[in-house]
């Protein structure tokens, strides 16, 4: 298979550092400072003007386009991910989950089925006079190093999270999380303070 056939290449710079991408069965040789779209119709794939980092792994039925992906990422099945995300090294993003515009991610962050960061405080389709609206102010969410994010949460854009957060499943976030935290419900987020290494003693706070 000729793979430029549907591979298309943005020949932005001279570089010639080579990186490697697998998606279901097929592998491709891009450079790692050139942006990539990549269009497989019979795995539901869209990738538009993406740069990737190497051994990244992507699954069948997913959107990306306008992002980053650092080394050993790996995307499942029925993400979407859009247009200024950038998802740092050896992530893993499971299905049904998606990042859109204003989310960055660090290194080593686990992100859950079906889980999601808002961008709009209040989301509308259309003005007072009944026009659509196309532009709006996005809320940036910074996902740090080591978070672990379980399946079903619901992040409030805007939010600060702390280093080395573990959020538990279903969990809806609306209040900023401290470094090395548990976040286990909803009205009364229940935080688990660990320390950096995460041994000794824990101290349970409700707010």
């Amino acid at each position: 298979m000729n793979l430029w056939k549907i591979a298309r290449l943005y020949n932005n710079t001279m570089s010639e550092t080579k990186c490697c991408i697998h998606i279901m069965d097929k592998d491709f040789e891009v450079q790692s400072d050139k942006m990539v779209d990549i269009f497989l119709p019979e795995h539901n794939v869209i990738i538009k003007r993406t740069l990737f980092g190497d051994n990244v792994t992507l699954f069948n039925n997913i959107n990306i386009y306008d992002a980053e992906i650092g080394d050993n990422t790996v995307v499942r099945s029925f993400v979407e991910i859009r247009k200024g995300v950038k998802i740092g090294r050896n992530c893993v993003i499971e299905s049904f989950s998606a990042l859109v515009e204003g989310v960055t991610v660090g290194d080593n962050v686990y992100i859950g089925p079906g889980s999601y960061v808002t961008n709009d405080m209040v989301p509308k389709s259309c003005d007072e006079l009944g026009e659509q609206i196309e532009e709006y102010d996005i809320l940036k969410t910074h996902i740090p190093d080591g978070t672990v994010i379980s399946g079903g949460v619901l992040i409030r854009g805007g939010v600060k999270i702390g280093r080395g957060v573990y959020i538990g499943p279903g969990a809806i976030v609306v209040k900023d999380i401290p470094d090395f935290s548990i976040c286990m419900n909803i009205e009364n987020i229940k935080k688990e303070e660990l320390n950096e290494s995460n041994t000794g003693s824990r101290e349970t706070i409700r707010d």
